[in-house]
């Protein structure tokens, strides 16, 4: 009588655990990369580097990468309306949709919002990112108007989208830390304000002193928001 072996057990493949920092140092370059060519910035300017704004950004926010990959979905996801913002929106709202570091910090607004239920409020968003509250409230208006309104995502849509970016990043079968619980509200010093001066790049003149254009325009003012 012919003895058949058993069939084994199939070896499970060790897992390689990526650290939380190297994963979100590399959607960072994801994100100069997405922000330079759909928002490329004028050739002398006074600005910090891209990167430089960046990961000051996500560190005094505390950003998790979780919240960083839905920024980045949907600034890939606002592409298409850019330059339909610079017929439709009026000359106020077009100054920022041409502003690429004020639409991801408008991105990462959105993604906190969408994703916590307590979060930031705008007011701590200026101390962020060295802006007035108003500036912040329209960057999310225009933003959210690049995004027809759409905050949600379904879940077979951003894990296809995850997958792809994953796999340019060549991080196939890689597993992260679990992300970290939301961060508290930052405290400003004298130190995070200077360490914030040029980050962002003001716009060619003053959003609030632009003329009014002759030609009639879509506008996204309002009181309530």
């Amino acid at each position: 009588m012919t003895n058949l072996a058993l069939p084994s057990d199939p070896i499970e493949k060790p897992k390689v655990v990526l650290d939380q920092k190297d994963y979100v140092n590399r959607l960072v370059d994801v994100v100069a990369l997405t922000l330079e060519k759909l928002w490329p910035s004028p050739t002398k300017t006074t600005t910090a580097p891209i990167k430089v704004f960046l990961q000051h950004i996500l560190k005094q926010s505390r950003t998790t990468h979780s919240t960083l990959q839905l920024a980045l979905y949907y600034l890939f996801r606002s592409k298409n309306r850019v330059t339909q913002a610079m017929q439709q929106l009026d000359l106020q709202d077009r100054a920022y949709a041409v502003c690429g570091r004020r639409m991801f910090l408008a991105s990462l607004i959105c993604a906190q919002k969408y994703l916590h239920d307590k979060t930031y409020k705008n007011k701590a968003w200026t101390q962020i990112a060295g802006l007035p509250v108003q500036q912040i409230n329209q960057s999310e208006r225009v933003f959210l108007w690049l995004l027809d309104y759409q905050l949600y995502v379904r879940k077979e849509a951003f894990d296809h989208w995850l997958n792809v970016v994953q796999h340019q990043l060549g991080m196939r079968g890689v597993v992260l830390d679990q992300p970290q619980p939301a961060p508290p509200s930052p405290e400003p010093t004298k130190q995070f304000f200077m360490a914030k001066k040029h980050l962002l790049p003001t716009p060619p003149t003053d959003p609030l002193d632009l003329p009014v254009p002759n030609k009639k325009r879509r506008t996204l003012h309002s009181d309530t928001f």
